[in-house]
């Protein structure tokens, strides 16, 4: 194989692994954004708090909204787009060699050279 194509393979596996990061990073922060939501909701619901405790509520939710959308969606995206900023070509050997163990060490020590 040749180098060109070798680096061409990583390239596109560091775009799928970025793309799976944001689809993982989407969906648990959508899962987890909306149970704190509900909880706070009956929370709200059942006990009627006071006007200082609704606008600290209000400000968790919109801080730990700014948090998941910032950090698990806009960061992998920005990867995404520019991927040579993203892991590097030794992180994505080591990762590729964990999961075929044949080609752990070969294809690190290829790229090292």
């Amino acid at each position: 194989m040749s180098a060109d194509k070798l680096k061409e393979n990583i390239v596109r596996f560091k775009r799928k692994f970025h793309v799976n990061q944001l689809i993982r990073g989407s969906l648990f922060s959508t899962l987890l954004f909306g149970a704190i939501w509900l909880i706070v909701s009956l929370l709200e619901g059942y006990f009627w708090f006071d006007q200082p405790i609704r606008l600290a509520l209000f400000i968790l939710l919109i801080s730990l909204l700014i948090y998941f959308i910032s950090f698990r969606i806009v960061r992998p995206t920005i990867k995404i787009i520019r991927i040579n900023r993203g892991i590097s070509d030794d992180e994505a050997a080591r990762l590729i060699g964990q999961h075929f163990p044949d080609i752990r060490d070969k294809l690190l020590n290829y790229l090292q050279l």
